[in-house]
């Protein structure tokens, strides 16, 4: 199994960091690649072995999800509607998808299930320093997770992806007056 992540937008470089705005949406997008030992791509339904126990694995799903980078400490993202009024915040759900798909070749046009996509996302809280010399910068990880679903209907949690250390600042620099 391999997760093929695109971030699309939203973080950018700063001091060699990869960093983002709290208050600024970005957007992932992830398939997965799923061979047997043959080098065939797999067909559902197959089967699992964990714990010396076999499984049938009836679907995939992928999830999104953050952490501070020095532990395992969740951190909260949120995830708005479409609409520009104050809507709902949701807390990302993992996305039904299927084995196959490219991030970098997707149109967005139709729901084939190769390819999910989190959109409109943003990190709960920023991360300790943003940029003060005084202390030790704080960094966040991002997760994509891939979860196999069983025909007794349990989500299993197969591969994973995580990001290079992140940087979310609170405010630009703009924001405060020059001392």
């Amino acid at each position: 199994l391999r997760v093929h992540p695109k971030v699309d937008r939203g973080f950018f470089l700063a001091d060699s960091d990869w960093t983002c705005y709290r208050r600024n949406y970005f957007q992932v997008s992830a398939s997965f690649s799923a061979t047997d030992a043959h080098g065939q791509e797999v067909e559902l339904p197959c089967m699992m072995e964990m714990d010396n126990k076999l499984y049938t694995v009836t679907g995939f799903a992928l999830g999104i999800s953050a952490r501070v980078g020095n532990g395992e400490r969740a951190v909260d993202l949120i995830q708005h509607t479409p609409k520009r009024d104050k809507g709902p915040q949701l807390v990302p759900q993992p996305r039904p998808v299927r084995a196959g798909g490219n991030p970098h070749q997707y149109s967005g046009i139709g729901s084939n299930n190769l390819v999910a996509t989190f959109e409109r996302l943003q990190f709960k809280t920023a991360t300790a320093n943003n940029g003060k010399r005084r202390a030790a910068q704080q960094y966040y990880i991002l997760n994509l997770d891939l979860f196999a679903t069983t025909e007794d209907g349990h989500h299993h949690k197969v591969a994973f992806i995580e990001s290079a250390p992140l940087v979310v600042r609170g405010r630009s620099p703009g924001h405060y007056a020059d001392g």
